[in-house]
C-alpha cells in the first residue's frame, strides 16, 4: 500500500468489508504505541501517553487502548480519523486495537526464558515487531518498516548494540517467515551463532477449506486476543 488513498480504495471494494456483518476487529500495524504498567493508567491521559512518543492531537488522530496479559499492561495506539470515519460506514461496530498489543500478548503469554539475553522478531508483510528479554524480562519492544533486505540487519545490530547484548550469545528466535521482511535465516546465521524458528503455539481451530490460511505463516494465523 503507497498511501491512505489505496486503503481507503480498499474500504470501497473489499467484500468482506462490504458484507452485512456489521461488527470486526482492526488491528493497526505503525510505530505509534506506547505500553503503560496497569497501576498507573488513567483512560484520559492516553494523549499524554503517547506525546511521549510521538506528536499526536485528539482532533485527526483516534486513540484507542487494550489490556494483555492478564489485565497488566495497557497497549495505547492510535491512528487517522480520517480511515476509521470511512470504515465506521461499512462497519458500525468496529473495534480498534494496536497490532502491538496482539504481537505482545503473544509474546508475553507464551515466553519461556530459554537464555540470559534474547530477542524475538515476529515478521509481517513489510515490517516486524522486535520484542527483547533479559533475564526473563521485557527490556524492548518496537516495530519496524522493512523496505530492503539489508533494512532487517540494520535494526537488528541496533537494537543489539542499544540493549548491550552480547552479539555471539544472544538468543534469537524468529515467529513466522522472513521471507515477509525480504530476508531469511541463511542472511542471518553468518552474525549470530544461536538462532530457532519455533512454531507459533496456536489458539485457532479451522473449518475445512481455509486451512490455507495458516501457510502465511503470519502470527494472525495462529494467535487471538
Amino acid at each position: 500500500l503507497q498511501d491512505t488513498g489505496d486503503l481507503l480504495r480498499i474500504f470501497a471494494e473489499d467484500p468482506l468489508i462490504n458484507s452485512t456483518n456489521t461488527f470486526g476487529k482492526l488491528f493497526v500495524h505503525n510505530t505509534q504505541f506506547v505500553l503503560v504498567p496497569q497501576p498507573v493508567f488513567d483512560p484520559s491521559h492516553c494523549e499524554v501517553y503517547l506525546n511521549f512518543h510521538t506528536e499526536v492531537t485528539t482532533a485527526n488522530m483516534e486513540i484507542f487502548y487494550e489490556s494483555i496479559h492478564s489485565n497488566s499492561l495497557q497497549v495505547v495506539g492510535c491512528v487517522q480519523k480520517e480511515l476509521i470515519n470511512t470504515l465506521d460506514s461499512v462497519l458500525p461496530d468496529l473495534e480498534v486495537s494496536s497490532g502491538a498489543a496482539f504481537h505482545l500478548s503473544y509474546l508475553l503469554d507464551t515466553f519461556v526464558a530459554s537464555a540470559e539475553e534474547q530477542i524475538f522478531l515476529l515478521p509481517g508483510p513489510g515490517a516486524l515487531y522486535v520484542g527483547a528479554f533479559k533475564s526473563g524480562e521485557l527490556v524492548l519492544f518496537n516495530h519496524f518498516t522493512i523496505q530492503t533486505e539489508n533494512d532487517l540487519l540494520k535494526f537488528l545490530f541496533a537494537v543489539v548494540k542499544q540493549l548491550g547484548f552480547d552479539q555471539r550469545n544472544v538468543q534469537l528466535s524468529v515467529v513466522g517467515d522472513l521471507i515477509h521482511v525480504f530476508s531469511s535465516i541463511d542472511q542471518l546465521t553468518p552474525f549470530f551463532k544461536h538462532i530457532e524458528q519455533p512454531e507459533p503455539t496456536e489458539k485457532l481451530s479451522y473449518r475445512e477449506g481455509i486451512e490455507s490460511f495458516r501457510n502465511a505463516r503470519l502470527l494472525e494465523a495462529y494467535w487471538s486476543l
